[in-house]
């Protein structure tokens, strides 16, 4: 998700990257629509064509965070890097980042919420105990990342494609668990000790990036995409089963589907994107969307707070969903154009530093 993640060769190789990171933001937004359309299915509760559509995006836009951890892997676990590097061009620039952003929620919450005044111990509490809003948990999640890639990074040199797949293999059994779950009512505790941003989905991307043979060709093309279809099938019908045994929703359900549409995505992006014939033009603009993706996900909650009120009139003259999109759609694009011209700002003062 970081810009510095990123090798910028002038290939098409890193073209799929760009396009699930593009793919990702996206769906990030669209996880903080609630109501407006991530939610929208309990409230129609219908089962109308907006209902489905709500429903099969409120489990795939789950997905999001672990392409992000996915892509990172597949470009930093196979890396030469000092501790200094890490630790200077990574880590720190990082906890910068967060410092800013944090200080700019902060100040806005002082003045729309109507805080008396600014205080620099709850400013510092946000920073390193709490999370100021809700998505910025990642961030924290970003640094623990980063504090393991010198771990991480020995276990890619030293893992051989079994390993690999011992780990899938293992996450598919704890998929399962998750369905015995719903079913029964209980769980096993070490699912949540072994399932982990910071090492899992790394990993995993590191695998499909750099390690797995993906071929292109019809029969897979369709393997794919079926399956894709099958686990939107699948969460749809476990909500629904859920919901007629509580009468109630649960987030749970994304626990079936999360790393399967992930890796699923993850694999189609590659085998539509690698070693395919990609205008420079079209490569150039989808790498320049691209590394405004990490900017866009800091400014998206800023963003949606200020033309929330458009997304409201255009209910009034479309479906909730299709305005929804739209809305996911401009704020998306107006973080990342916001993101795009403070970098190039920073550029052309010969700032070190960007978002």
């Amino acid at each position: 998700m970081l810009k510095n993640d990123r090798t910028l060769e002038k290939n098409n190789k890193q073209v799929y990257l760009e396009v699930l990171r593009i793919m990702a933001i996206f769906l990030v937004i669209y996880n903080h629509t609630r109501n407006q359309g991530f939610s929208l299915y309990a409230d129609l509760n219908d089962y109308s064509v907006q209902y489905f559509i709500s429903l099969a995006l409120s489990l795939i836009c789950k997905c999001a965070v672990p392409i992000f951890f996915m892509i990172s892997g597949a470009v930093l676990l196979g890396r030469e890097e000092s501790f200094k590097d890490l630790f200077i061009k990574r880590i720190l620039r990082l906890v910068i980042i967060d410092a800013i952003f944090v200080f700019i929620q902060y100040i806005r919450f002082v003045r729309i919420d109507g805080f008396n005044t600014f205080d620099i111990r709850q400013y510092f509490h946000y920073l390193y105990s709490e999370d100021i809003i809700e998505q910025y948990w990642y961030i924290k999640a970003y640094f623990a990342y980063l504090l393991m890639l010198p771990i991480l990074r020995l276990i890619v040199k030293n893992a051989r494609k079994e390993h690999y797949h011992y780990l899938i293999g293992l996450n598919i059994a704890f998929i399962i668990i998750a369905i015995i779950y719903i079913f029964t009512g209980h769980n096993f505790n070490v699912y949540v000790q072994i399932r982990t941003n910071t090492i899992l989905y790394p990993l995993i991307g590191y695998y499909l990036g750099n390690v797995a043979a993906i071929e292109r060709n019809k029969k897979n093309y369709g393997l794919v995409c079926a399956s894709i279809l099958s686990l939107i099938i699948l969460g749809c019908g476990l909500q629904l089963y859920y919901y007629g045994v509580h009468h109630e929703y649960t987030d749970y359900i994304s626990n079936v589907t999360t790393d399967l549409f992930a890796m699923a995505f993850f694999i189609l992006a590659k085998m539509l994107f690698v070693n395919e014939k990609i205008g420079e033009k079209t490569r150039r603009v989808l790498c320049i969307i691209g590394s405004g993706t990490f900017g866009a996900y800091l400014m998206e909650d800023i963003v949606r707070g200020m033309i929330d009120d458009v997304c409201i009139k255009m209910n009034n003259i479309m479906p909730m969903m299709l305005s929804c999109i739209i809305f996911v759609l401009l704020s998306m694009g107006i973080a990342i154009v916001v993101t795009l011209i403070i970098n190039a700002v920073c550029k052309f003062c010969h700032i070190p530093f960007r978002i």
